[in-house]
């Protein structure tokens, strides 16, 4: 009988590797997610060392394939193939950038002669490739076949971005530099061993107090890094994976050490030359502001700096700890302060009621991407305010045209009340609440850490508020151990799943800031 259909299938281990609801923004992330893929497809015997993943517009993925040629027994079941069929399928067409666009496919090394072809067809916008052919010939026996002379000239005519060899900084990495505020270095440390150990990491901390960063050494460390979001650590103000330590630089020519580092490195889009902001760092911006001047042309002439920044690239970042002693590092710029040294830098405004103003504008840049910013604070809603004297957190809300409940038996600056948004009510803020739910609650009382974290959970607990932000004042002594204890106490009772983010914010003191919120 003649063969009328052809079943292929993706291994079921696949399933737990994809959460369709997850975002996967920047480049870096969305070629990790296909190299992890090709690394679980060896793991499992399931075909061979390759995957794809193709992603929407919205980062999100639309589909997913791994080399499934052995398993099936046809030459066509490549990891790219595999990826644009599901894809097309899903979405009911054979152009897949005729129903969204633009349509990214990241694959953990560069497409063959036949998955080139399907390519060109497939109806994609970008297409992002972790190791070269070169390197794949290395791990595999079988040939690639030829490509054109430009190809990827080629594919650019067609309309393809092409983002060639992320692999060998993806796969880089001695470990985290990790940069926060002189003091909490001990806590930053707890925080990444604890959070390396539950995502399957080993590593340990290097660390002295007063260094105002914490180096995690990691063999890992690229690999580590996504799993460890910046926006998710709680004492990290920025967070960078370490291409390598140098020690000892001859303040004569710091810079012949730093390319060759980098001789094997992808293109960068950009070149940060920063210090901690500690007592000990300070004194060396001088020499990083020089420094960055005189490096950036050099790594231009070398090929390694794009002349102009640019966010679709690693951000190459050199880290002064003293003049002889600096870390070359790399940046995912999707997954990264966008501030030198992870510091925004906010100016308080004439009119602000107190600095505590500052917080909250720091809070909602730091704790919301762009896109929840845009969607989660929005003129017409609804907070309240607890413990709102003299009116800070409450101007900030003012603001954004939110109408706002301010609880205080204190006052409110005159100004504040005037802008016709704000109702003042006297009364105790930490037992008040609201008889019709809220869109927001905020709160920076200044109380015991645990009877903020359960007076937050039953706002949730009893739909008082959609979205909060609070502040949670530290100890002085085991701070990350009463900062795991406050959100486990507050996520216990909240009575709701929710998506918990904290930050020891710039403008923080011997305090971390919260938000939490359901993000749908």
């Amino acid at each position: 009988m003649l063969y009328a259909q052809v079943h292929l299938t993706l291994p079921a281990w696949i399933h737990d590797q994809i959460d369709l609801d997850r975002r996967y923004p920047g480049d870096e992330a969305k070629v990790a997610l296909a190299i992890e893929l090709s690394r679980h497809n060896v793991d499992h015997a399931s075909g061979g060392p390759f995957g794809a993943v193709v992603f929407g517009p919205d980062d999100k993925v639309i589909a997913a394939g791994v080399n499934r040629v052995m398993p099936h027994s046809t030459s066509l079941a490549h990891a790219e193939n595999m990826a644009y069929m599901l894809a097309q399928q899903r979405l009911q067409t054979p152009r897949l950038n005729a129903v969204l666009s633009p349509i990214t496919l990241a694959t953990s090394s560069q497409p063959c002669c036949q998955c080139y072809g399907a390519t060109v067809w497939a109806g994609i916008d970008r297409l992002l490739i972790g190791a070269s052919s070169a390197d794949v010939e290395e791990l595999t026996p079988f040939d690639e076949g030829p490509l054109p002379a430009d190809w990827v000239g080629e594919l650019n005519k067609r309309g393809i971005e092409v983002v060639q060899a992320m692999a060998p900084v993806t796969e880089a990495g001695i470990g985290l530099l990790c940069l926060c505020r002189q003091g909490f270095e001990p806590e930053l440390a707890g925080e990444l061993q604890f959070r390396a150990g539950a995502a399957g990491f080993a590593g340990y901390a290097r660390t002295q107090r007063n260094d105002g960063y914490v180096l995690f050494m990691c063999d890992q460390a690229a690999a580590l890094a996504p799993r460890l979001p910046w926006r998710e650590l709680i004492f990290a103000r920025q967070k960078l994976v370490v291409l390598a330590e140098l020690p000892q630089l001859d303040p004569a020519d710091r810079i012949t050490p730093m390319l060759e580092v980098l001789a094997d490195a992808l293109r960068f889009g950009d070149l940060w030359v920063e210090h901690p902001d500690s007592d000990a760092g300070k004194p060396l911006s001088g020499l990083a502001r020089a420094f960055g001047n005189a490096l950036r042309p050099a790594l231009r002439k070398a090929g390694k700096l794009s002349d102009k920044p640019n966010a679709r690239l690693p951000r190459l970042h050199v880290v002064f700890v003293d003049g002889t002693h600096a870390f070359v590092c790399v940046a995912n710029p999707d997954d990264s302060a966008p501030w030198a040294l992870g510091i925004p830098r906010l100016k308080l405004l004439p009119d602000a009621p107190s600095r505590s103003a500052l917080k909250l504008d720091e809070a909602l840049l730091t704790l919301l991407a762009p896109e929840e910013r845009e969607a989660l604070v929005r003129p017409g809603m609804r907070a309240a305010d607890l413990g709102a004297a003299p009116g800070g957190w409450t101007w900030v809300l003012t603001r954004q045209h939110v109408h706002v409940l301010s609880i205080d038996n204190g006052p409110l600056r005159q100004h504040v009340l005037d802008t016709g948004l704000v109702e003042h009510l006297r009364a105790d803020g930490f037992h008040w609440h609201p008889e019709q739910p809220l869109d927001w609650m905020v709160c920076d009382m200044v109380e015991q850490p645990r009877r903020v974290a359960e007076r937050m959970a039953t706002w949730f607990r009893e739909g008082w508020c959609r979205h909060a932000i609070f502040n949670l004042k530290l100890p002085m002594k085991k701070r990350w151990d009463e900062t795991r204890l406050c959100l486990d106490l507050f996520q216990d009772q909240a009575g709701e799943p929710l998506v918990v983010r904290a930050k020891q914010l710039y403008h923080d003191r011997e305090e971390i800031t919260v938000l939490a919120s359901p993000l749908r």
